[in-house]
């Protein structure tokens, strides 16, 4: 999609679904296009939901949008590495599995947020920081001792310790290990001897 047709588009309340759709994904999305596009869709609607994920989506729509009734609307705003810090400490607090979920893998989640779910005694409120690329070193290390069954969401991890993705890239049979293994070659790791 070229960026000279979203500029000449000034009312979106006309445009087809796929267009909405289509604009909402595209990280080259102005903000005040995604205000309008956010204006004139809704809760219910692919296109609102991608336009609060696209991290071009003011900041201002974001809070509002962060206390919304609607919790795929959270949801939503609690994936957007853009969302406030403030807004994220809140929603950390949010009664939504799903909402709770995001925090934990949202990059842009204060780590002092991610240790505080860790202390949760709620395996739900935790299990997901294995999949921040944020996560320290320490907190994936303590994670998978917790969760030993969660190889899958450590292996994926772009910064998960490379002693502990060798031992899963060892299991050739599983595609925990391919996942190991593909993220120890994507760091430049030999993988040779788990083949």
């Amino acid at each position: 999609m070229k960026r000279y047709i979203r500029a000449a588009v000034n009312d979106l309340s006309n445009e087809s679904e796929e267009f909405l759709f289509e604009l909402a994904l595209d990280p080259h999305t102005d903000s005040r296009t995604l205000s309008q596009l956010i204006d004139c869709t809704g809760p219910g609607d692919s296109a609102f939901y991608h336009a609060l994920q696209n991290p071009n989506t003011p900041v201002d729509i974001l809070e509002e949008q962060s206390y919304s009734g609607n919790e795929r609307t959270r949801e939503c705003v609690a994936s957007n590495r853009s969302t406030p810090v403030d807004v994220l400490r809140r929603l950390a607090k949010d009664n939504s599995y799903f909402v709770k979920m995001y925090i934990q893998i949202n990059p842009s989640t204060p780590l002092d947020v991610l240790q505080e779910l860790m202390n949760s005694d709620y395996r739900q409120d935790y299990e997901y920081i294995l999949q921040n690329p944020s996560a320290t070193e320490d907190m994936l290390r303590e994670l998978i001792q917790r969760l030993p069954s969660e190889l899958g969401r450590i292996a994926r991890n772009p910064n998960a310790p490379v002693d502990i993705l060798r031992q899963i890239a060892r299991h050739k049979n599983n595609m925990f290990g391919a996942q190991a293994r593909k993220n120890l070659k994507a760091r430049g790791y030999s993988v040779e001897e788990f083949e």
